[in-house]
């Protein structure tokens, strides 16, 4: 069994060897050309991002506004929580991907 698990961990990195191999091969230097594509997607990234955040908000207005309405006056307040918590952790997140992009 100890035999078996040896033969496919070394097939493993064989493999990983000769995808990191054909990768240089194929680009004198791979890390480069994936930052510019990356540069040159971050407008568009950016507003997709605003419009998940502005769908995201308005999906959490309604959940919050079906909560105050129906009187359940702890679970509104739960609701209001989550919603601002999670536009919060939202926004933050895009000002930080925002600034190693650009």
């Amino acid at each position: 069994m100890r035999k078996l698990k040896m033969k496919k961990t070394i097939g493993f990195l064989a493999l990983i060897l000769v995808g990191v191999g054909s990768v240089y091969a194929a680009d004198p230097d791979p890390f480069a050309t994936a930052a510019s594509k990356i540069t040159g997607m971050s407008s568009s990234m950016m507003d997709l991002f605003d419009v998940l955040i502005g769908v995201g908000l308005i999906f959490g207005g309604v959940h919050v506004f079906i909560k105050m309405k129906t009187g359940e006056g702890s679970e509104g307040k739960k609701a209001l929580m989550n919603t601002g918590g999670a536009l919060l952790f939202a926004i933050v997140i895009r000002v930080i991907i925002g600034t190693f992009i650009n």
